[in-house]
């Protein structure tokens, strides 16, 4: 199980454990059922730019996704207190956001991507060396217990990765693209992040982990190969927006 995965499930079994045991209609077998929906709309908002698929393709991962967002939202409006709702609308929003613009034809988002289909193939290997180094920031954030610095680190490294994605697809497909990446990262990041990370962040990751944004254009230019270990789909968009969530309600 991904670590966002697991996160997920903390996060279920906390918010729902005030009633489950009181047998509330929303029973431990409805949250199960809802969470592994929700496992599949968490797979397509944070897997779409490595898996080019066919309009026919996204349509049934569509209809899918919004039996998952409506179990969501019905549980969660159901099930949970207003403050438990605003937390897990903090973690999950995002997500249902960029879902719902993939999946409704002529949206900016749903026709960016196919009139981009060719692009993201092209981006892969990149997407994943920046999905890859920003794990590795999220790695050094677990051991950081001051949280204001730890908010710092995480606005720091999510403007990278959002700059890292975005450089990639301006070198190797064409402004638009770029455009669209960059658009992505925002709906994924939703209020939390620009809340909290409302200035550029981007010259300090140099510093903090190894990695100039200038540095970037040199490597697009040479870069062809990069294989890496991690699950595509364990997004660290996920796993930064389940450490900023915690930094945002604890201070």
């Amino acid at each position: 199980m991904s670590r966002w995965n697991s996160a997920a499930v903390w996060l279920f079994m906390t918010l729902t454990a005030c009633f489950a045991a009181d047998e509330d209609p929303c029973d431990l077998k409805a949250i199960q059922t809802c969470l592994a929906t929700m496992t599949n709309l968490t797979h397509l908002a944070e897997g779409y730019f490595l898996h080019p698929i066919s309009k026919s393709e996204l349509k049934e991962n569509c209809e899918a996704n919004k039996e998952a967002i409506t179990c969501a939202e019905n549980l969660i409006s159901q099930c949970v207190s207003i403050g438990q709702q605003r937390l897990f609308d903090n973690v999950i929003s995002g997500k249902i956001k960029l879902v719902e613009e993939l999946c409704t034809e002529d949206s900016r988002l749903n026709t960016g991507f196919f009139n981009n289909i060719d692009c993201w193939e092209k981006i892969r290997n990149d997407t994943l060396f920046c999905n890859e180094k920003f794990e590795e920031a999220q790695r050094v954030l677990q051991d950081q217990s001051d949280l204001r610095l730890k908010t710092f680190h995480s606005c720091c490294s999510f403007d990278w990765h959002r700059q890292c994605k975005m450089k990639a697809a301006q070198a190797k497909c064409n402004c638009e693209a770029a455009e669209l990446v960059d658009y992505a990262s925002t709906l994924l990041g939703d209020h939390t992040l620009r809340k909290l990370c409302e200035s550029s962040y981007s010259s300090c990751y140099g510093v903090l982990y190894g990695v100039e944004v200038e540095d970037l254009d040199e490597r697009y230019g040479s870069y062809r190969h990069y294989t890496s270990k991690s699950n595509i789909l364990d997004s660290p968009v996920s796993l930064l927006l389940s450490i900023i969530s915690v930094v945002y309600f604890c201070i």
